[in-house]
């Protein structure tokens, strides 16, 4: 207890340069709350954004589908009653929908294109991914009373080289072999920000298709949304009890995006990456302030060391010194760190989607506790650390020289 009052008592000598070392760690950790704010937020977008667009909650498809997903394969195709009927007594299901995946041609008196198609039952498929039409460049996405619409990747469109209102040609091979054709007409075009998105991608609706390709009442996948508080985990297990016998593959958003999980991981290193930089300039700023005081106190040391001091006590006094600068500017920096996340997720950060003129989404860092505390023990970890070599310094000094020192 003497020894913390007198490092208190040493805190209050030099303002200056105390107030330097606290600043510094104080801007330290203030960046790695904020940064890692953005971070979060930015992957909780990029999540919220895959489920809302593309994805749902939950997937059911017909075991061997996903594995051959290139060849869009249309026999491995489920009866969407079947699973409607099924799910009906599971509790936390919030809306289901069915989609069909087909590759065909699409086919203008000038110019023809590959189309990767996907056909939704468009009234639900807006409750689930509600995000789908948001990202409309021209036009305007389907709508539940559309049959014969179709909208298209902005690259499909130019490829084209159609605009909004013209007709085109929709060539399939249906479920049976059969090569069928059905005339369209362009009522949007849109741009997807999801990195790995198909740029041959058009919606058309689930009606269509299935007529197209000879599918009544047939789906090649079932996409669910869940109520907000349940488990999802537990909604599927239970849907595979309920499907055990039906050969289908039950999967959640994690299981289905990889590639994405992956990205989004990746981004968290920038943290780590800020954290790294930001403790080696305060480990060098903690370190320097400390042996500049141990060179300014030598004296001091040896009169502490002639009246009873052991070197252990001076180690100590001096590691004291710094665990309160590390806990006053982490302290600092922290509360300011808070503060700054919460106003700005309160106001948002608008940002440009890439290739989308005037529209925006608002990013909004979110507080993650877990950072909050790694900085505090980064702040007085480091001050700590750093002050240990001049602590050790001081404390192997000879007391009768430490004592002939001006």
């Amino acid at each position: 207890m003497k020894l913390l009052k007198i490092a208190i008592r040493n805190t209050k000598r030099n303002v200056r340069r105390t107030a330097v070392t606290i600043v510094t760690i104080a801007i330290g950790v203030f960046v790695i709350i904020f940064a890692g704010g953005v971070v979060k937020g930015f992957q909780n977008e990029t999540i919220v954004q895959m489920i809302e667009t593309r994805t749902g909650d939950i997937q059911i498809h017909k075991t061997g589908y996903r594995e051959t997903l290139d060849m869009l394969p249309l026999d491995l195709s489920i009866k969407f009653n079947d699973v409607l009927n099924g799910v009906s007594g599971i509790k936390g299901l919030k809306e289901i929908s069915g989609r069909i995946f087909f590759s065909g041609k699409l086919a203008t008196q000038e110019e023809s294109a590959v189309l990767f198609g996907k056909a939704i039952d468009v009234a639900k498929e807006i409750a689930i991914c509600p995000r789908v039409k948001d990202n409309m460049v021209i036009g305007e996405f389907l709508t539940p009373d559309d049959k014969n619409k179709i909208v298209l990747t902005k690259d499909l469109a130019e490829r084209l080289k159609i605009n909004i209102g013209d007709s085109l040609l929709l060539f399939a091979t249906s479920q049976k072999g059969a090569i069928n054709a059905t005339e369209l007409i362009l009522k949007g075009v849109f741009h997807s920000t999801l990195p790995d998105s198909n740029k041959k991608l058009g919606y058309i609706p689930l009606k269509t298709a299935q007529e197209l390709l000879l599918m009544d009442g047939m789906v090649t996948e079932v996409v669910l949304k869940k109520e907000k508080n349940y488990d999802i985990n537990k909604i599927v297990g239970e849907m595979k009890n309920k499907f055990s016998a039906h050969g289908f593959e039950i999967n959640t958003w994690r299981e289905l995006e990889q590639v994405i999980i992956q990205m989004v991981e990746r981004q968290g290193l920038l943290s780590i990456v800020v954290s790294v930089i930001l403790f080696i300039i305060v480990f060098s700023t903690v370190m320097n302030t400390m042996l500049m005081v141990v060179l300014e106190r030598t004296n001091e040391i040896g009169t502490l060391m002639a009246i009873g001091f052991k070197r252990i006590h001076i180690l100590t006094l001096f590691v004291f010194e710094g665990t309160l600068k590390g806990f006053i500017g982490g302290t600092i920096g922290t509360v300011l760190g808070v503060i700054a996340v919460y106003i700005v997720n309160l106001r948002g950060i608008p940002l440009c989607k890439p290739g989308v003129e005037g529209v925006t989404f608002i990013l909004r860092p979110e507080i993650d506790l877990k950072l909050i505390i790694l900085a505090l023990l980064f702040s007085v970890g480091a001050a700590v650390l750093a002050s240990l070599y001049p602590a050790n310094r001081g404390s192997k000094m000879n007391p009768v020289e430490a004592l002939r020192s001006v």
